[in-house]
């Protein structure tokens, strides 16, 4: 965990930072994203084997939005339960 941290804040170049990330599956690296806590306010980070779903808004102006930060198998089958699972996720389908 401290090594993320460390990480994190040499990419992002300060310590004004709140990130989330999904440990690798196979030889990826993984998925991490950062964003500015001054600027966004992060609500939820759900985690899929291939993917981060992100609820948050813009502090300033309430605007509310979701990121889906998505690396995506190469296998037909795993990609398509990737899809469904976010479907799934959004839909309640």
């Amino acid at each position: 965990m401290l090594l993320m941290i460390f990480f994190v804040t040499a990419v992002w170049g300060n310590s004004k930072c709140g990130y989330s990330f999904q440990a690798s599956l196979g030889a990826s690296g993984g998925i991490l994203t950062v964003w500015d806590t001054d600027v966004v306010e992060v609500w939820t980070t759900s985690h899929f084997n291939h993917a981060l779903v992100i609820r948050e808004r813009v502090i300033c102006t309430c605007l509310e939005f979701v990121i889906v930060n998505v690396y995506a198998p190469c296998d037909t089958a795993t990609k398509q339960l990737l899809w469904d699972q976010l479907s799934s996720f959004f839909f309640g389908k």
